[in-house]
């Protein structure tokens, strides 16, 4: 019948990463694709939407992660 609720997500959103416009800085023009680190807690229990290209997964999810995300989906 599918998998359970998971408790660890309970109450979070899905936080799309262009919501957050300080830290677009060169060489990437905007924070849709996360290269770029966030504001410290921008995604505070949230999970990250963050547009795939330009850099690496793991990058993405290091910038996420250390802005709070419980999770990404790129």
């Amino acid at each position: 019948s599918g998998p359970g609720p998971s408790p660890a997500l309970n109450g979070a959103r899905l936080l799309w990463a262009a919501a957050d416009a300080s830290s677009s800085t060169p060489p990437y023009s905007d924070s849709r694709q996360g290269c770029n680190a966030f504001p410290a807690n921008f995604f505070a229990g949230d999970v990250a939407l963050i547009q795939r290209g330009t850099c690496s997964f793991v990058i993405k999810v290091n910038n996420a992660a250390a802005a709070g995300a419980l999770g990404v989906l790129v």
